[in-house]
């Protein structure tokens, strides 16, 4: 009998994966094209251009995560509520517009406008995608990891394939029309994700209703394991009109939040600082180190596969969240304390293990909302969470300039980063030890489940 129910349940079928996630993941690798392109714009002419300084420089790139927060919050309960899709059109047609008038920006304040703008656009994909997904891949067999991996993914690809596309638009054109090139292509998402995306599987007419009824079934069950996990806020929970109150009183949703900031801290000071570091280790010219700066992030999506594959052996999810952070920050460490004897190959695998561990979280990450928290609270908390996210997305870069500013090298930001990645990683803590290894089978009693 439990041989037929598996070989039942194998035979599911798995449409969506090859449907859903290619969709969501070239909407995410579009988001992160349009956000961190600037970067080399400014080194390739838009920096002499339009007259900016240093620190104007910074604001710019990190007035998007400031726009980011706007939408972060209502993102998941805009998610929860199953009004996502025409949301998140509305903002992909947005950004790739803004990206395109960036390359008419006339001065420094229009284009702090314009990157604030693009940054509010972007801000509902990454809590608004990572809720949608809990409605489409249960958590049992670590499916909702492997799927949150496979979309993730395209933030790393975005990042290790940023440098060469702008490098080849640039070698034939200005920063202006690479702007132009990168808004119109990002339409494409647009189109992809009005055709084929839906907030629900039973509005999808390309699912069969087999593999509807598997999906919903299975993460019925799951909701009522969370209910019975122990949250504070949750026997105040009478239906879906929330109060920042109830939010706020819920240990969880803190922990979410810490979580995210310590996180964010780490990876967008690594993203930003990192071709520095690279610069003054190699003294390598600007294409040897926009090369170099690919290899962390090449590791960084072997490292996502890695920790995934590590999520279905090791079912608890406080565990497999809180290992890529501690290693993330260790690596980090490590660095600082022992660079200087390192040389220069040494260095670069350093800096390739901190990327193995860079986003190693996220997919468990994401999927600690829905096991700890009853449905009403998801989606708030995760854009809650995202809020937190982007704020240490500011905080990251511009502390780390600070301590370069200081100190004259930015691989003293390392020991700042490292510390508060550890720290992230022991926040973790807050949350059950075995949370996500009751995630139970479809065919189970839900009776039987629900008791256990």
């Amino acid at each position: 009998m439990g041989e037929t129910i598996k070989n039942t349940v194998k035979n599911i079928p798995r449409r969506r994966w090859f449907v859903l996630i290619p969709v969501c993941f070239l909407v995410n690798f579009f988001c992160g094209l349009d956000r961190s392109i600037i970067s080399v714009a400014l080194t390739g002419g838009m920096q002499q251009d339009l007259a900016l300084d240093a620190t104007m420089s910074g604001m710019i790139t990190g007035i998007t995560a400031i726009g980011l927060m706007v939408l972060a919050v209502p993102a998941g309960q805009i998610s929860q509520r199953g009004k996502l899709k025409k949301v998140v059109a509305t903002c992909i047609a947005g950004w790739s517009l803004l990206s395109i008038a960036t390359a008419f920006a006339p001065n420094e304040p229009a284009l702090l406008v314009i990157r604030f703008l693009l940054g509010v656009c972007e801000g509902i994909v990454s809590p608004g995608l990572t809720t949608l997904l809990t409605f489409w891949f249960p958590d049992k067999n670590g499916e909702r990891n492997r799927a949150q991996s496979a979309y993730l993914q395209s933030s790393a690809i975005a990042s290790i394939f940023m440098g060469p596309i702008a490098g080849a638009i640039m070698s034939v054109a200005t920063w202006r029309e690479m702007f132009i090139v990168v808004g119109c292509v990002s339409l494409i998402a647009f189109v992809l994700w009005a055709i084929i995306v839906k907030d629900r599987p039973s509005q999808a007419r390309w699912l069969s209703k087999e593999e509807c009824e598997h999906i919903e079934n299975q993460i019925a069950i799951e909701r009522e394991i969370a209910k019975k996990v122990e949250s504070s806020g949750s026997s105040e929970v009478k239906d879906e009109k929330l109060h920042l109150g109830i939010l706020l009183r819920n240990k969880y949703v803190w922990a979410l939040m810490g979580i995210g900031f310590c996180l964010n801290v780490g990876q967008f000071g690594f993203t930003l600082w990192m071709p520095t570091i690279i610069s003054d280790i190699t003294q390598a010219n600007i294409m040897n180190v926009g090369l170099l700066s690919a290899l962390p992030y090449i590791c960084t999506v072997i490292g996502i596969w890695i920790w995934s594959g590590i999520t279905k052996k090791v079912k608890s999810r406080r565990f497999t969240t809180a290992m890529p952070i501690f290693f993330f920050g260790v690596f980090m460490l490590f660095s600082f304390f022992f660079g200087s004897q390192l040389g220069v190959v040494g260095n670069i695998v350093c800096l390739c293990l901190i990327g193995s561990c860079y986003m190693g979280c996220i997919p468990s990450l994401y999927t600690l909302p829905s096991l700890a928290l009853v449905k009403e609270l998801d989606g708030p908390a995760r854009g809650m969470m995202a809020f937190a996210m982007n704020l240490g997305g500011f905080v990251g870069p511009t502390v780390v300039g600070m301590i370069t500013d200081v100190t004259g090298t930015a691989t003293t930001g390392f020991l700042f980063m490292g510390l508060v990645l550890v720290i992230g990683s022991l926040i973790t803590r807050v949350f059950p030890k075995g949370l996500g290894s009751n995630a139970t089978d479809v065919n189970a009693d839900p009776t039987e489940v629900v008791t256990k």
